[in-house]
């Protein structure tokens, strides 16, 4: 008999024990390759939640961040409004000082 113009031979049939030692042989390496790849899989997940949870604290982070920073800036504002009072009280008091001192130096003369 010929196959794709090959002739087939006939397979000589296994023994018991060799056929229970192939399946066994054969489970074992399934068993062993599960193994693997279940850890693959299960460390691929674990990474990709590591990664999700570190995504998440970063974008916490980020907006706590953005809070601070438009907190500060409204403080910012306030206290630049404060210091151009005290600038012009500064200025209006400096203007007085030596309105005082010319009329002392003009009273003295």
């Amino acid at each position: 008999m010929t196959f794709f113009d090959y002739k087939t031979e006939p397979i000589k049939p296994l023994s018991e024990a060799k056929a229970v030692e192939l399946g066994a042989n054969f489970l074992s390496e399934i068993i062993i390759f599960g193994v693997g790849v279940l850890t693959i899989l299960g460390e691929t997940w674990r990474s990709s939640r590591s990664k999700s949870n570190q995504r998440h604290e970063m974008e916490k982070d980020i907006l706590e961040l953005e809070e601070k920073l438009m907190e500060l800036k409204s403080k910012l504002a306030l206290k630049s409004g404060e210091l151009e009072m005290l600038n012009h009280t500064v200025t209006i008091q400096s203007n007085e000082i030596l309105e005082l001192k010319q009329l002392i130096e003009n009273r003295i003369k």
